[in-house]
Order: structure tokens, then C-alpha cells, then sequence
């Protein structure tokens, strides 16, 4: 309401502002007009005055002629030549030059200065005799009526010429004003409607602004919603994610000794039980950073076949279980090294494998690989799966990728499963720039189609298979209040030699640093009395010689900004629960190789010095 009075005040000041625009251009116009009018009289008296000079100059000049001396005659004549020059070379000969008279006078006024200028001229030919005196008195006396009659033409064309430019003038400011009258009344008409606009609008102003309102507060409360959502997620990601790594690790560790085939069998069961809850949780965590936009590409150099042959090594094993076979065909013009990241490849590619083995009971699974250049080092690359399966209908085809869906209700009691497996795929291949389609026929199996842009790359040296190393033993500070965690990640480094010493929080970990020497330091996030953030920021304040210690994060916190928010805090590296032992195994070598790397530099730059 407060809006649309001011803006009808607005709307009357314009208004009042136009009127005294319009009284203003009334005033200026009616005083050009009385100017213009001076202006043209001061400039036709001129005109005139100087036809009158002329007619005055003649009339001197015989006068001097008849009675003075050559000397003041001869001043007299050329005074009267510059006035005759001045007519007939004016601009304003063009009031007169059309009349009869203008002609015969300036025909006269040539005539005369010609004859003239043999006795009197600049370039005089003869001396001035009584003769000649006589003939110039003579030729005088009947030029002077001309001029004369010429004066009086003159005023009539300067008058005549002053009524018809005033006409027009005065033509021209009334049109003028009659177009700024049209003008102002336009203008005044439209802030009429404008007004009336307003008024009428202002129902519908204060309905939207109702509306806008409510929508807000929905926004709000979405938010809200999404941040609760988010806390939950991380949350529940942290306390499932901890007993997981208890199950995931003594499993492991029970994989490393001898046992009879139906324990292993036993095991390999609870492990794989395991290995699917957890995917299950995967699976719901990239859904909600799909959705947040919070998935990032990690592009590096990788080698396409050998990706694609350890896939099909891993899914040979459930294929002959089934007695199914599992074909991989790889076009020879595929680019082997391509910007890509391995680890989404592999997890579209799991999901696609995955539902072609478990829908298919006979036949064949077939894995074809081809490629199309796009442009200078650009391919499009084509993965296209195809079973031999139960297939699917055109009207399960339509709701294949949606959320939680599958085929039929009575296929998700019989194999099982999500229904999130294909939506991640398909929105993380079309974060690649990719999409994946299917073609199927219910009864006739099923084609699987993955399509997205890789740029090829030339292999570096990281990029190659390293040689396998003896592990060396490191002394090794392990933080976490949990007991199932202390004993799993304790049991894993030491299976390959290393030495570990255990902390249940954050003060225990700075005491410990201060009673021996460490190597690295594995630094649980949420603890009590003081967490790992903390303590990390206190080693890293502290003038001590482990200040610069590899510190790597161990949390159940997968969420993709908690990785960069540890680092802000001075941690080395991080790890997400549950620990994969070969993960955990290559982190502590890679942050304890850069530590060694720094301080040769450090030494062999002092030694420089």
C-alpha cells in the first residue's frame, strides 16, 4: 500500500512538473518570437539604410562635382564607387535582383563607373577637362532617378519580404506550439491511465505480495528441510559407518588366516552382506549430493582397458556361478589413456554389469567398447552392455530411471535391490556429459547404453603400474575412542609390520607426541574432551619438532565438503570409515614418502646455504 501511494505522489509531481515544462516552453517561444521580430527589422533597416547611403553618396558627389575641387570630388566619387560595390556585391541584392529595376540600375551604376574610372579611376587613362566634366555631370544627372527609384524598391521588397518571413515564423512557432500542446496532452492522457492502472492494479500487488510471501516462508522451510536432511544423512552416516568398519575389518583380518572351505564360505557370505549394506548407504549419500550438486569429477589420466578388464575380472565370478558367459570386445581404434574419473566410470559400470548378470539366467552378457572422434583429441566414448536376459517392456522402460523404481514390484521380492542404482548412473554420466539409454524387448534381453566425452591423454609416469615393494615398518600414532575401531585399523597395520601406538582422544594423542617419536599420526574427527580437529590445531601451533607431523583424518563423515573443511585444519589426508586396508596402507605411504621428499629438500637447500 505504502508502495503504490508513493507512487501515485510520484505520478502527481510528474504531472505538475509537465505543466510547468508545457508554461515554460509557452513563455520561451512567445519571447523567440518578439527577438525574431527585432532581429528581422534591425536587419531590413540595414538593408535599406544602405540603398539610402548609396542614393546620399550620388547626391554628394555631384554637388562636389559642380563646385569643388578635383581633389574633394575625387574623395566624393570614390566613396560612391564603395557604396555601389557594396550593393551589387551584398547578399541582400537577392530582395531585389528579379526587378526590372534592380537591372537597369546596376547596368547603369557599371556603366557609370566605367566611364568614370577613365578620369577618376584608380588606373585613370586621361586628365579630367571641362569636356569630360561636362559628361560626367550629365551621365550623373540621369543616374541619379535610378537610384532613386531603386531606394524605393528596395523599401517595398524589404517589406514585403519582412511580412511574408514573419508569416512564416509565426506559422512555424504555432505549429510548434500546437505539437508541444499535442504532446503535453498525450503525456497527460498516458499518466491518466497509469494512474488508473495503479489503482486497479493494486489488488493484484497485494495478492502477489501475499503469495510471495507464502512462498518465502515455503523456501524456508525447505531449506530447513534440506539442512535437516543433510544433518540427518551425515548423521546416520557416521554411526552406521563405525560399526561397519568393526564387521568390514574383522572380516578382512579373518580373510588373512587359513580356515576350512565352509568357514570361508560362511565368511565370504557375511562379507558380502556387508559389502552390500554398504553400498546400499553409498548408494543414498550420492543421491543426496546429487541432488545438492556437490559431486565433483576428479579427472586424471587412466587406462581404459585395464579399468575395463579388472571389472570384468570382479563380475566373472558371479557369471559363472549362473553359468552364464561374460564377453568383453574393445574396438582397436578406442583410445587406451583417457581424462576420466576411474572411480565414477567404475561405479556406473558395476551398476550396469550388476543388473545384466542378476536379470539374466541364460546366455550371455556382452561388453562392447567403441569410440568417435568429436574433435582434436576429443572421442566420444560408446560402452554398450547387452544381455540375454528377461528384458523389459516399453512401459517399464519408462519408469526404469526413476527413484526407487523397478521393472515391477514383483521383480524387486525376486532379485531384490534399491532402485537407485540406475538413477545414480544416469545423473553421474550425464555430470561427465554423457547420458546412458536402453533398448530392450520384454523376453529378449536387454542393451545397456553408455555414452560420454573423454579427452586422450598421453600415460605419465604416476599414471603406470608400480612395482611392489617390502613394506617398511612406521611408528604409528593411532586416535580414536572407539575400541572396535582402535582394534580392527590396530590389527590392519600391524599385519604388515607396522608399530602402533593407541589413544583414546585428543589430550592422550599431545601427551603421547611428547613421550616418543611417530612416523604419522591417524587421527579420529569426533571424540570427546577434545576432538581430532583440535588437536590437530594444536600440533600444528606447537614450537615441538612434531608440529609438521603427516596427520591423516579417519571419520565416518562422507559428506563431499568435509574432506577440504579437514584440510583447512591442517590435516595431511583423509580417510572414510569403513577402512579399506589397501587404502589405508597407500595413504600412510604417500604422506609419509612427501614428508621425507620435503625434508631432503629442506637439508639440501641449507646445505646450499
Amino acid at each position: 500500500m505504502r508502495s503504490i501511494a508513493a507512487s501515485q505522489r510520484s505520478l502527481f509531481v510528474v504531472l505538475c512538473v509537465l505543466l510547468l515544462a508545457f508554461a515554460g516552453i509557452g513563455t520561451i517561444q512567445y519571447r523567440q518570437f518578439q527577438d525574431l521580430h527585432r532581429s528581422t527589422t534591425q536587419g531590413e533597416d540595414n538593408v535599406m539604410w544602405n540603398y539610402f547611403q548609396l542614393y546620399n553618396e550620388a547626391l554628394r558627389f555631384q554637388n562636389s562635382l559642380q563646385h569643388d575641387s578635383q581633389a574633394k570630388f575625387q574623395l566624393r566619387y570614390d566613396i560612391m564607387v564603395s557604396r555601389m560595390d557594396l550593393i551589387l556585391e551584398s547578399k541582400d541584392r537577392s530582395l531585389l535582383q528579379e526587378t526590372q529595376i534592380y537591372q537597369q540600375a546596376s547596368k547603369a551604376i557599371l556603366s557609370y563607373i566605367a566611364l568614370a574610372d577613365i578620369w577618376l579611376g584608380p588606373d585613370k587613362v586621361t586628365q579630367l577637362d571641362q569636356t569630360a566634366h561636362q559628361q560626367l555631370n550629365q551621365e550623373l544627372e540621369q543616374l541619379l532617378p535610378l537610384l532613386h527609384q531603386l531606394t524605393l524598391e528596395v523599401n517595398q521588397q524589404a517589406t514585403l519580404f519582412d511580412v511574408i518571413r514573419r508569416d512564416g515564423v509565426r506559422e512555424q512557432i504555432i505549429t510548434t506550439t500546437l505539437i508541444a500542446t499535442l504532446q503535453f496532452a498525450l503525456l497527460f492522457v498516458l499518466a491518466l491511465l497509469i494512474w488508473r492502472q495503479m489503482n486497479t492494479s493494486y489488488l493484484h500487488h497485494k495478492l502477489m505480495q501475499q503469495l510471495n510471501e507464502k512462498l518465502l516462508q515455503a523456501n524456508r522451510e525447505a531449506e530447513a528441510g534440506q539442512r535437516a536432511k543433510s544433518s540427518f544423512l551425515a548423521n546416520m552416516s557416521h554411526e552406521i559407518r563405525t560399526p561397519m568398519n568393526g564387521i568390514l575389518g574383522m572380516l578382512s583380518l579373518l580373510a588373512d588366516r587359513e580356515m576350512a572351505p565352509k568357514e570361508r564360505d560362511y565368511l565370504e557370505t557375511a562379507r558380502e552382506s556387508a559389502n552390500h549394506l554398504l553400498g546400499l548407504l553409498n548408494d543414498i549419500l550420492d543421491i543426496s549430493k546429487l541432488e545438492e550438486g556437490r559431486i565433483e569429477l576428479l579427472l586424471a589420466p587412466h587406462h581404459l582397458p585395464h579399468l575395463l578388464e579388472d571389472i570384468r575380472v570382479l563380475m566373472q565370478s558371479s557369471c559363472d556361478e549362473k553359468g552364464i558367459k561374460l564377453n568383453l570386445t574393445l574396438a582397436p581404434d578406442t583410445p587406451e589413456w583417457l581424462m576420466m574419473d576411474p572411480l565414477r566410470v567404475r561405479q556406473i559400470l558395476f551398476n550396469l554389469l550388476s543388473n545384466a548378470i542378476k536379470f539374466t539366467h541364460q546366455g550371455e552378457v556382452n561388453i562392447n567398447i567403441d569410440s568417435r572422434p568429436l574433435d582434436k583429441d576429443c572421442h566420444s566414448i560408446r560402452i554398450s552392455i547387452q544381455d540375454t536376459g528377461i528384458g523389459l517392456s516399453k512401459d517399464q522402460i519408462k519408469n526404469l530411471f526413476q527413484r526407487f523404481s523397478q521393472a515391477d514390484v514383483s521383480i524387486t521380492r525376486q532379485y531384490g535391490g534399491s532402485g537407485l542404482g540406475l538413477e545414480i548412473s544416469r545423473n553421474l554420466a550425464r555430470l561427465m556429459g554423457g547420458d546412458i539409454s536402453v533398448e530392450s524387448q520384454d523376453g529378449f534381453g536387454s542393451t545397456f547404453t553408455y555414452i560420454w566425452p573423454a579427452q586422450a591423454t598421453i600415460p605419465s609416469i604416476v599414471c603406470l603400474p608400480s612395482k611392489s615393494v617390502n613394506q617398511e615398518s612406521y611408528r604409528i600414532l593411532l586416535v580414536d575412542d572407539n575400541a572396535t575401531n582402535r582394534k580392527v585399523i590396530g590389527a590392519m597395520l600391524d599385519s604388515v609390520g607396522h608399530q602402533v601406538t593407541l589413544a583414546i582422544q585428543g589430550e592422550e594423542a599431545l601427551t603421547k607426541l611428547t613421550q616418543a617419536t611417530f612416523d604419522l599420526v591417524l587421527m579420529d574427527v569426533q571424540m570427546p574432551i577434545m576432538d581430532g580437529l583440535a588437536a590437530t590445531t594444536q600440533i600444528r601451533q606447537s614450537s615441538k619438532p612434531w608440529a609438521n607431523i603427516p596427520i591423516i583424518a579417519l571419520t565416518a563423515d562422507a559428506m563431499p565438503e568435509s574432506k577440504q573443511y579437514y584440510m583447512s585444519h591442517g590435516m595431511n589426508g583423509y580417510i572414510t570409515k569403513p577402512v579399506n586396508k589397501d587404502v589405508l596402507i597407500s595413504e600412510i605411504n604417500k604422506h609419509i614418502f612427501r614428508k621425507k621428499m620435503s625434508t631432503q629438500n629442506l637439508m639440501h637447500i641449507s646445505s646450499l646455504q
